[in-house]
């Protein structure tokens, strides 16, 4: 179920984003980054919520703007099925609730 993420969830952005083979791809803020980040009108933190927990989140930035940037999408089991459902239900949630008419991607090369 797709909900949004409130200061009390950092600790379990930071487990997934902290998973082997993340940091060289979406990286890894500290607790006080995500929650300044969090604390920005211009930031939106969204959660995949099972019966296990948080199994992915997604950051959006420039919430605000007409374009919309996808900052970070994780999962805690790549491959299964999670990202894809998580991608296509924040997708949805944004253009339902904001006037944006596109989304951005921000991508790093691996190891940068």
């Amino acid at each position: 179920m797709l909900v949004e993420l409130t200061s009390a969830d950092i600790p379990e952005c930071m487990r997934i984003e902290r998973l082997p083979g993340y940091d060289a791809f979406i990286g890894q803020w500290t607790a006080e980054e995500h929650a300044t980040e969090m604390a920005s009108p211009a930031a939106r933190y969204l959660g995949w919520r099972t019966g296990e927990g948080l199994t992915g989140f997604v950051i959006f930035q420039r919430y605000q703007d007409r374009v919309v940037r996808l900052r970070r999408i994780a999962v805690t089991q790549p491959s299964g099925g999670t990202g894809t459902r998580l991608l296509l239900a924040v997708i949805d949630w944004l253009f339902e609730r904001n006037p944006a008419h596109a989304i951005d991607l921000h991508v790093r090369p691996a190891g940068q």
